[in-house]
């Protein structure tokens, strides 16, 4: 099912019908972009990234957020909140599992958890005491 909704999007009539609409024509205009210019894109952000993780790997000062989520937290209806850390009692050995290094150096240790809200729409009910 979802190859076959692909497959529809890949065809230039479905694509080329949000473009024509009135009310799209000033946002697809700002969107011109060739498949160089998404390449590019995507690799200065993960330059950014790579970057601010290095930066928050030999730092111990505040952890420097990448680009990227900076472009997406200033998306309305997104909200990241942090997790907070527990605290590991290291007198005593633990059978638990613990967090894999890898992830760690990745995200320097900073967990966000990613939440989107979408505004009630009209088919939305509530109960009535």
């Amino acid at each position: 099912m979802i190859l076959d909704l692909l497959g529809l999007w890949e065809e230039d009539a479905v694509q080329a019908q949000p473009r024509t609409s009135c009310r799209n024509v000033d946002i697809y205009k700002q969107f011109v972009r060739n498949q160089q210019q998404f390449h590019m894109k995507a690799k200065e952000q993960w330059q950014a990234s790579q970057k601010a993780r290095e930066a928050n790997h030999q730092s111990v000062a505040k952890p420097q957020i990448s680009h990227f989520y900076k472009e997406l937290h200033s998306i309305p209806g997104i909200t990241t909140t942090a997790i907070p850390h527990t605290s590991v009692d290291t007198t005593e050995e633990s059978s638990e599992e613990e967090v894999d290094e890898e992830e760690e150096e990745l995200y320097g240790g900073n967990y966000e958890e990613l939440s989107v809200s979408f505004p009630p729409t009209s088919t939305d009910t509530t109960p009535s005491d």
